[in-house]
């Protein structure tokens, strides 16, 4: 998983459906736009701008917001 772009290693659990803070696996979704999606955990209400990983982005994409 070495090919995720983002600055905190931490938010790799993100593509495995786990929140990096509390390891809930329930997130709110909030707006978004093209491929990106901004997300909350809805056990530990962490933010996230999150992009899956897909063609576009094979490595996919997050971080805190």
């Amino acid at each position: 998983m070495n090919d995720i772009v983002m600055g905190d290693k931490k938010l790799v659990s993100l593509f495995g459906g786990k929140c990096p803070d509390c390891g809930g696996d329930s997130f709110l979704r909030g707006p978004g736009g093209g491929l990106n999606r901004n997300i909350k955990c809805a056990s530990c209400g962490a933010r996230f701008n999150f992009c899956p990983r897909c063609a576009v982005l094979p490595g996919g994409y997050a971080e805190r917001i």
